[in-house]
C-alpha cells in the first residue's frame, strides 16, 4: 500500500524540523509546501505517483538537498528545481532522467 500524501506531508514536516539550514524568518511550512510542489512536479513529469516520486527522491536524497538549499532553489522556477533534483538524484545512484 502507498502511504497517504497526509502520511507524506507529516514525515516531510518531521524531516524539516530535524534541519537547521533554513534562515530565521523562513516558516517551516514554507519549505513543506514547496518541497511538495516539487515532488507533485516531479511526480508528473516521470508519470509517478507522489508517493513513488517522493520514497524515489527520499532515497536517492533529493528531499534532503531541496530542504537544505531551500533558500536558494524556492527562488527558481519548480521546472528549474526538478532539472535540478533529477541531477541530485542522478549523482546518488538515481536513475530516472
Amino acid at each position: 500500500a502507498m502511504p497517504s500524501l497526509t502520511k507524506f506531508k507529516k514525515q516531510l514536516i518531521m524531516e524539516s524540523c530535524m534541519t537547521t539550514n533554513y534562515k530565521a524568518g523562513q516558516k517551516v511550512t514554507h519549505i513543506i509546501e514547496y518541497v511538495v510542489s516539487c515532488v507533485g512536479a516531479f511526480s508528473q513529469r516521470f508519470k509517478l505517483t507522489n508517493a513513488q516520486a517522493y520514497a524515489y527522491l527520499h532515497r536517492f536524497k533529493a528531499i534532503d538537498f531541496l530542504i537544505d538549499c531551500y533558500a536558494a532553489e524556492h527562488t527558481l522556477s519548480i521546472e528549474e528545481a526538478v532539472d535540478d533534483i533529477v541531477q541530485i538524484c542522478k549523482k546518488n545512484g538515481g536513475r530516472i532522467a
